[in-house]
């Protein structure tokens, strides 16, 4: 092994070359699923001009309550007594 010098900064490069691809794989992974998220939103509704915000695509709490009064799920007396609830 003559000739070979051993520096503390070879172990730093291998430590800064490990963050970079860790930051390359949350990058490719936050694409997914900012995309899986675009696939499940209603594209009727896109404005492409600029983006509507950050619930976009998202339901809030009244559609999710309309959704079950709609299923049956609840009923006429439970559906006003919720929405009164969450419109306060």
């Amino acid at each position: 092994m003559y000739g070979y010098y051993y520096s503390p900064f070879h172990f730093l490069g291998t430590i800064i070359s490990i963050l970079v691809w860790i930051l390359i794989v949350v990058i490719i992974l936050k694409i997914i699923r900012r995309a899986r998220r675009c696939d499940k939103c209603d594209h009727d509704h896109h404005d492409w001009q600029g983006f509507v915000g950050k619930n976009w695509g998202r339901k809030n709490a009244i559609d999710i309550l309309k959704e079950r009064y709609v299923k049956g799920e609840i009923n006429k007396e439970e559906f006003d007594s919720k929405k009164k609830d969450l419109e306060m």
